[in-house]
C-alpha cells in the first residue's frame, strides 16, 4: 500500500505533464484544435476525456500556429492530426479516469484495517476471534497492474509524438530538431527518441500482470496468493 501511494503520487505527477508536453507537440507540429473542442468530448461522456481536452485548449489558447477553432475554419483540409496528437483526450484522458479510481482504491487501502484474526466483541458467541482474509492483497494487485498499463501505454503515446518531431518528413521541421550545414555530423535529438523508445519497450514488459500469478506456500494453506508485492515493485519502476 505505501508503495501504491508513492506510485500513484508520481504517476499523478507525470499526467499533468504529459497535457503540457502534448500541448507543446500540438504546436511544434502545427496541429489543429479540431479534435479537442468540447462537443467531440461530451459525446463520448467519459469524464477525463472532457477535462483533459479543455485544458490542452487552455494551454493553446492564442497560439497562432495551432490551426483553426470552433468560430474559425481551419486553414488546411482536412483537420486530421496524427493518432498521437489527435486522441490525446481519449488516452490521456482514460488515463486519468483510472488515475481517479486507483486513487479511491489506495484511499481505502490504507485507511482499512487488514489484521488477522479479528476480535469483535459485539457479536454475541463467546468466541470472539473472527478469522479472515483482509491481508489479501487482490485489491492492491490489481490496481498496480492497472497502473503499470495506463503508464506504458502514456509513455508509448509519448514516444510516438517524439518520433514525429524528429522525423522531417513527418513534421516538417529539420532533421532530429537540429539544422546542420553539412549533413551527418551530429545526431540532433536522434538519442532522445532513442532512449524514449528503449524505455516504453522495457515498460510494455514490467507491464505484464502480476496478479494473474499464483505460487501457493505454507504447506499449501496459503493456496491463492496476490503477488501484490511484485505488482507494486513494477508499477513503481514503470512510473519513474
Amino acid at each position: 500500500a505505501a508503495i501504491a501511494g508513492l506510485a500513484l503520487y508520481d504517476a499523478e505527477n507525470i499526467a499533468r505533464h504529459a497535457e503540457i508536453s502534448a500541448a507543446l507537440s500540438l504546436e511544434a507540429l502545427l496541429g489543429f484544435r479540431d479534435a479537442f473542442v468540447p462537443k467531440i468530448q461530451e459525446v463520448r461522456r467519459h469524464q477525463g476525456q472532457i477535462e483533459v481536452a479543455e485544458r490542452i485548449l487552455r494551454f493553446v489558447e492564442g497560439s497562432t500556429l495551432v490551426d483553426g477553432s470552433e468560430e474559425k475554419d481551419p486553414r488546411f483540409i482536412p483537420p486530421q492530426d496524427a493518432y498521437s496528437i489527435r486522441v490525446t483526450p481519449q488516452v490521456t484522458g482514460a488515463v486519468r479516469d483510472t488515475l481517479t479510481f486507483l486513487r479511491q482504491t489506495i484511499t481505502n487501502e490504507i485507511n482499512a484495517a487488514t489484521d488477522n484474526p479479528f476480535i469483535f466483541l459485539d457479536y454475541p458467541r463467546d468466541y470472539k476471534t473472527f478469522s479472515g482474509g483482509n491481508f489479501h492483497g487482490a485489491p492492491l494487485a490489481y490496481a498496480m497492474d492497472f497502473l503499470s498499463i495506463v503508464m506504458t501505454d502514456l509513455g508509448s503515446l509519448s514516444e510516438r509524438r517524439t518520433f514525429r518531431l524528429t522525423d522531417p518528413n513527418l513534421s516538417g521541421l529539420p532533421s532530429m530538431l537540429i539544422e546542420e550545414k553539412k549533413g551527418g555530423q551530429t545526431s540532433g535529438m536522434m538519442i532522445a527518441q532513442y532512449v524514449a523508445a528503449g524505455l516504453v519497450s522495457d515498460c510494455k514488459t514490467l507491464a505484464h500482470p502480476d496478479s494473474v500469478d499464483s505460487i501457493p506456500t505454507s504447506a499449501n494453506q496459503e493456496d491463492h496468493v496476490s503477488m501484490s508485492m511484485n505488482a507494486a515493485r513494477h508499477a513503481r519502476t514503470v512510473v519513474k
